[in-house]
């Protein structure tokens, strides 16, 4: 189902740079007019280990509003070897207004048409997204 809801030029700028690796991670939202999906924030890679650091993000989302996430969504293998992917998550807590989490729903296709990420996750609650059970999604 599509909303009529564009992406800002500014999401596939900081998704072009998250591909650069100049981000680990970009965060967007849509608009109060709910009319544009809208860049709220871009994090830089952390110097923590990827398990670590995703934990922290994951901490820090709102229990209250759905969002999207771009993440370059990193395993180490060993001390040397890391691999990415680059995933989109929605976020659309169960806590969210019902309006709110159909809009994000809805929406979803408009933002991986841009960016076409390699995986598509949508999360309700903390257990959806633990380090774990994105990695195996990802890479098994």
């Amino acid at each position: 189902m599509a909303s009529g809801i564009a992406v800002s030029d500014k999401c596939i700028d900081a998704y072009t740079a998250l591909r650069k690796s100049e981000y680990s991670r970009v965060i967007l939202k849509i608009t109060d007019a709910a009319d544009l999906i809208e860049l709220e924030s871009t994090h830089l890679r952390s110097a923590k280990e990827p398990e670590e650091d995703w934990k922290d993000f994951v901490k820090s989302l709102p229990e209250d509003s759905a969002r999207y996430i771009i993440s370059d969504f990193t395993v180490k293998e060993t001390p040397t070897v890391s691999k990415a992917k680059i995933l989109v998550l929605l976020w659309n807590p169960d806590g969210a207004p019902i309006r709110s989490k159909l809009l994000y729903a809805a929406s979803v296709e408009a933002l991986t048409a841009k960016v076409q990420p390699q995986k598509y996750i949508q999360a309700t609650d903390t257990d959806d997204i633990e380090y774990s059970v994105v990695k195996n999604a990802l890479f098994k």
